[in-house]
């Protein structure tokens, strides 16, 4: 099944940064390990998902509350391509536009495929040049098929 992986990665791939993040204590903002980050391909969506807006309102047996349609950042990995198991708070950084994510359920298929739903983080990564996207060495690396840690 590793050619279904790598067919969809060549076609709707594209190159993250995944860091390792830990929390010191209960309730306390996890902290990045940037030591053990590493950058891979991996297919990003944004799944359809309809959500109740408000109280669960109801006049006898019909629902009163409006239904609203949103959709829910998921990244997509090959099971093979992180050298650690994917784990909730984890940090996932686009390199195509710098925005960050927290991994918040991971998913595997059982086949070839690891789901990782994330939240969106407020801040933006940049290197010194500017965008992530702007670091050729990086890209060049993982596309050769070596996940490199960054």
């Amino acid at each position: 099944m590793g050619n279904l992986g790598d067919a969809v990665n060549d076609v709707m791939g594209e190159l993250v940064l995944v860091t390792p993040a830990t929390s010191p204590k209960v309730n306390f903002p996890s902290i990045d390990d940037i030591t053990k980050a590493v950058s891979v391909v991996a297919t990003f969506t944004n799944k359809a998902k309809t959500v109740i807006m408000g109280n669960e309102g109801k006049i006898g047996s019909l629902s009163v509350s409006p239904l609203v349609q949103t959709s829910e950042p998921v990244f997509q990995f090959t099971r093979d391509i992180l050298p650690f198991p994917l784990k909730q708070g984890y940090r996932i950084a686009r390199y195509c536009n710098g925005a960050r994510y927290e991994v918040k359920n991971v998913k595997d298929d059982g086949v070839t495929f690891i789901y990782a739903s994330v939240v969106r983080l407020g801040a933006i990564l940049k290197s010194k040049s500017g965008w992530y996207r702007d670091c050729p060495e990086q890209i060049e690396r993982v596309v050769l098929g070596r996940a490199n840690t960054v």
